[in-house]
């Protein structure tokens, strides 16, 4: 028999265990492989917060309809409430079997003002998804135009799509049927749909999204056969990569209201395709044979494997209104106290929360930033159209912004992504404390982007409003303890290369970028521009970065409009480049490749030569990052992971040891 202070001594060392243990996963340095010595940012909360998040191209959306005459036409104001808009642009004027008396052309005048339209969207931090319709919604069937003048118009709306990509998430292929849904058309039919598909993808130049009724229309336009859909995968980089489906009829019945022909193999289909096209539309009433699928019960499940991004908030009412005055149902407790439409309005599109930091929280001003970052995507569905991911630092005085590589379109619904990146730091950066932020924006320029389209992570006073960004850390920059050895640049082999500039960010390609201004973001960075040296010395630190850019050939004929206009520093190698492969092209050569940026920027050009396809046996062409700036490595933790085990072992080993000898010692005591 054990004594009873043998026992507690047992009990001691037991929870000893446990606490070294805790400490291994929760406050703890970690040097890895490269011997990079990174803290654990315990000060966050790394668990997901209720919080309704603005986040772009995602959520219930706003409807609005906007119908255009050729004279006299006033902007539409958006809903200031709405992060997502549902823009429905009436054409009846412009047709003679809608209110026009012949068919006409788009005027000058009705493109301006759905121009500003668009811009007063973007100027509310907001996105649209947009659809045409010939009968102004009003559910009139037959009220196109000749097919010649449906793709004349979209010629002349495809320079207005174009120059707003950065504000229209995706485009429903609406132009036939009543409410451009693609039905009840004599002039609607699939061949002529597939028709203006391809008229769409050519005038936006292949960078929007396209999105159609059903997946027999998609399997018209792909030209598959509509039986083995649920086998078809497509490749990033063509066009099939980019239409996916909008479905209006939303679990209103077993095929939601004729939209599915063979649902589990559509459904199928649509696991895949959607995790990057939009997938969405209006949920409807109920008309199922069997058990109703407009339930929490069952969008919860499902909504998961189409990746369901969007739904109208205003239909149907009597669905929406009952989610709203139902409790939750389902597995998640954290959702226990919330209403059925809180938990869906959240999980629609991409969720982001963070779980896990680790960074360098010490480091010279010659050092690279460093850290590791572990993120779960709790939403139905990814992001969907690409955005920039830049570093902010921050402190009372100074605001720097570094673009980084990482892509996080590839943060996958349901899962947790590990990234590994590096920065370099600005050479004019003061030394003293910093707050490390990451920055997922539309065009990655604090000083300028006016936090448009910035991204918040479901963590709780994570997110700094003023930089549209997420906290993930502090870091302390000192003095190097040596001055830096200032080799001549053309013999200097650089390391990473990050495009860093914290006075003149580096140039978004955009001509139509938003230009209003956060008032507090841009106050603080103005006024760490005016402060950091001398204007003698900012004119230096200005220098040091130059423009480059990477041009698109097709058969020898420039496409300005791939174009990429980027900075970068003096010195800096561009060894890689996007690929931008149309369908029927190849990949001939690339010229200037690796690119080393120089002071003359007009030497600074990569360009990129396709020509048509001449045969099966030529390989496609692979897509790689812009530049190197970036270390996208997964983490490796083995030796993390060996460093634990060896603890828990050793731990076990002296538990083991101590309590023999307590038992023992007890029994020689109760010998007699």
């Amino acid at each position: 028999m054990i004594e009873k202070r043998n026992r507690h001594t047992i009990m001691i060392i037991f929870f000893l265990l446990i606490i070294v243990v805790l400490f291994q996963n929760r406050a703890y340095s970690v040097t890895d492989a490269d011997n990079v010595k990174y803290s654990y940012v315990d000060s966050i909360d790394y668990t997901e917060s209720l919080a309704r998040l603005r986040n772009p191209e995602r959520g219930f959306y706003g409807p609005r309809g906007y119908n255009i005459r050729p004279a006299n036409n006033k902007p539409l104001s958006p809903p200031a409430w709405s992060n997502l808009v549902h823009l429905r642009v009436g054409l009846a004027a412009f047709s003679s079997n809608g209110t026009g008396s012949v068919d006409a052309e788009i005027t000058e005048d009705a493109l301006n003002s759905l121009t500003t339209t668009i811009d007063d969207v973007r100027k509310n931090n907001a996105s649209i998804i947009i659809r045409f319709s010939y009968d102004d919604f009003n559910w009139k069937s037959n009220a196109e135009p000749s097919m010649d003048m449906i793709l004349r118009h979209i010629e002349q709306l495809g320079s207005v799509l174009l120059a707003n990509k950065d504000v229209i998430a995706a485009i429903e292929m609406g132009f036939f049927g009543p409410c451009g849904e693609l039905h009840s058309s004599k002039v609607g039919s699939q061949t002529n749909v597939a028709l203006a598909v391809d008229k769409l993808l050519d005038v936006t130049n292949e960078q929007i999204r396209i999105q159609v009724r059903t997946p027999s229309h998609y399997t018209t336009w792909r030209k598959i056969e509509r039986s083995k859909l649920n086998t078809d995968i497509t490749q990033k980089g063509t066009r099939e990569y980019l239409v996916g489906i909008y479905n209006d009829g939303y679990l209103g019945s077993e095929s939601d209201l004729g939209t599915f022909a063979d649902r589990q193999k559509d459904i199928e289909w649509l696991s895949r395709q959607a995790e990057h096209t939009f997938y969405g539309g209006e949920i409807v009433a109920n008309f199922a044979s069997g058990p109703p699928l407009n339930t929490i019960e069952y969008i919860q499940q499902e909504a998961f494997v189409t990746h369901t991004t969007y739904l109208n908030s205003e239909w149907n009412n009597d669905v929406i209104n009952g989610f709203k005055n139902s409790p939750y149902v389902g597995d998640n407790t954290l959702y226990k106290n919330s209403t059925a439409y809180e938990y869906i309005e959240n999980h629609l599109g991409y969720r982001y929360v963070l779980k896990k930091s680790e960074i360098t929280d010490s480091i010279e001003k010659t050092d690279d930033l460093k850290a590791k970052i572990e993120i779960e995507n709790v939403g139905f569905a990814n992001l969907i159209n690409e955005k920039k991911v830049s570093v902010v630092l921050e402190n009372e005085h100074d605001v720097y912004e570094m673009i980084t590589s990482i892509d996080p379109t590839t943060w996958n619904s349901k899962s947790i992504t590990k990234e590994s990146f590096s920065v370099n730091l600005p050479d004019a950066i003061k030394e003293g404390e910093y707050n490390v932020y990451l920055r997922i924006s539309e065009h990655a320029n604090l000083l300028n982007d006016g936090n448009f389209h910035c991204i918040s992570f479901a963590n709780k006073d994570i997110y700094h409003e003023n930089i549209g960004a997420n906290f993930i850390g502090k870091v302390t920059i000192n003095e190097p303890k040596k001055p830096p050895i200032n080799n001549d640049d053309d013999n200097k082999k650089p390391s990473e290369n990050h495009p860093t500039n914290p006075v003149n960010p580096p140039i978004n390609n955009n001509t139509n970028q938003n230009t209003n201004k956060n008032q507090n973001s841009t106050h603080t960075t103005s006024q760490n521009t005016t402060s950091k040296e001398s204007s003698s010395k900012k004119e230096v630190t200005v220098k040091e970065y130059f423009d480059y850019k990477i041009e698109y050939y097709y058969d020898s004929v420039l496409d300005k409009a791939k174009t990429i206009l980027l900075q970068g520093k003096k010195g800096q190698i561009v060894d890689s480049y996007p690929a931008k492969t149309k369908e029927g092209y190849v990949l001939e050569k690339v010229d200037n490749l690796p690119l080393r940026i120089r002071e003359d920027e007009e030497q600074n050009i990569m360009k990129v030569y396709y020509v048509t396809k001449k045969d099966n046996s030529q390989e496609k062409e692979h897509s790689f990052p812009v530049t190197k700036e970036v270390d996208n490595k997964k983490e490796n933790s083995n030796i993390n992971i060996f460093v634990f085990l060896i603890v828990i072992l050793v731990s076990l080993v002296l538990f083991l040891l101590v309590a023999r000898s307590l038992f023992k010692k007890n029994h020689e005591e109760k010998t007699y």
